[in-house]
């Protein structure tokens, strides 16, 4: 799912790309069935053309950005400390190097990575699938009004979804991004941050823990 934002819409992409990638057979229906479940409540996805597994799982992307020179996967049991400050510098690194590619205003801030973390799983063949899911996130600080001082983070946001392919002839691949799954700036996304921090009488108080996220902001509009 994006790092941002996130709706019951991109929850259900989110849903039928993992289960199409672990399960593409689907033969009980499961994807079908759950697809309906969120149409007869009037749960629709942003962005996808169609009500459909093909137009809603999230779309992969073949060689629109580079790899991923000397990122760490570890091992199941978790990366040491030192993987994952090198994780650390690597990833802000590469964003800052894309941030176009990456849908990022290159200078309206840096680019953080508060999340990241390797999974390994088995696919229906017994193939080892190598996975790092990357969560990186730009702060736009926006005025409520004439004061610019008076500001609210706008954050913008890009979940990558890297994959460490087998080694060939005994060389290991550099990693590769597979999914990008992006929640970045508009005018309309913009507009209902700046109305909700309004509402709930944040634009009022003082210090930046009162734009602390919540559950509320991330599925207000859902």
């Amino acid at each position: 799912m994006p790092p941002v934002d996130i709706t019951f819409g991109d929850f259900l992409r989110a849903i039928l790309t993992a289960d199409l990638d672990l399960h593409p057979s689907d033969d009980d229906g499961v994807r079908d069935a759950l697809m309906q479940g969120f149409r007869l409540r009037g749960i629709v996805a942003d962005g996808a053309e169609f009500f459909s597994e093909d137009s809603l799982r999230w779309p992969k992307v073949a060689d629109v950005l580079p790899p991923v020179t000397g990122l760490l996967f570890g091992d199941p049991n978790g990366l040491t400390g030192h993987e994952k400050d090198v994780n650390g510098n690597i990833l802000r690194g590469y964003a800052k190097a894309n941030a176009t590619l990456l849908g990022f205003a290159e200078r309206a801030g840096s680019i953080s990575a508060p999340s990241f973390h390797p999974m390994f799983h088995m696919a229906e063949d017994g193939s080892l699938y190598v996975n790092m899911v990357v969560e990186l996130v730009q702060t736009v600080w926006l005025p409520f009004d004439a004061d610019p001082k008076n500001a609210f983070p706008m954050r913008n946001g890009v979940t990558l979804l890297i994959v460490q392919d087998p080694t060939k002839f005994n060389e290991r691949p550099a990693p590769r991004v597979l999914f990008v799954i992006q929640k970045l700036h508009t005018k309309q996304r913009e507009e209902r941050i700046r109305t909700y921090f309004q509402s709930t009488g944040r634009s009022l108080g003082e210090g930046d823990a009162r734009f602390q996220i919540d559950f509320g902001l991330l599925h207000v509009g859902a």
